[in-house]
């Protein structure tokens, strides 16, 4: 579990059976001003912050207590809002809204590409992303992100992936 603290630290918690928690500790004696977006991939966790200079950052751990220096991910990209992580078919997805209050995605963490979710859709708020895999009849995936509208209503929406 990752946190964002009063302090705008990053904390982390870790637990192996989901019971006992370990106490949390400060990573990399980073901050950042939103809560950062975790998820697990590749064995490794995958943590992705918006930095204090509003840009995109990324770091992981194979053990959730030592963790790399955060990388900027992506140099052009500036927002104001938390990203979202969210795994689908051994890919691993992040979405972030910009400046411009469109929402963006990228497949991948390695290359700072973003592509634009929709270009007339704007949100006041950060994303919320997930992967969902069905083992019926026939089998389907889908990368869902949800969002508030400018209407204050809630949109769920599929990302083509």
């Amino acid at each position: 579990m990752a946190v964002h603290g009063i302090d705008d630290g990053l904390y982390i918690a870790t637990s192996a059976n989901i019971s006992n928690w370990s106490e949390f500790t400060r990573i990399n004696q980073d901050s950042s001003p939103n809560a950062p977006a975790l998820a697990a991939f590749d064995g490794q966790l995958q943590m992705v912050v918006r930095g204090t200079d509003n840009h995109l950052y990324v770091a992981c751990s194979s053990n959730g207590v030592n963790w790399t220096e955060f990388t900027r991910f992506n140099s052009n990209f500036i927002t104001t809002s938390r990203p979202a992580l969210a795994v689908l078919q051994g890919n691993l997805y992040l979405a972030v809204r910009g400046n411009d209050r469109r929402l963006y995605y990228s497949n991948g963490l390695s290359d700072g590409t973003l592509r634009e979710v929709n270009a007339t859709f704007v949100s006041p708020s950060a994303p919320a992303l997930a992967g969902f895999e069905s083992q019926s009849v026939e089998p389907t995936a889908a990368l869902y992100i949800g969002v508030r509208g400018t209407d204050n209503g809630l949109y769920l929406g599929l990302i083509g992936v």
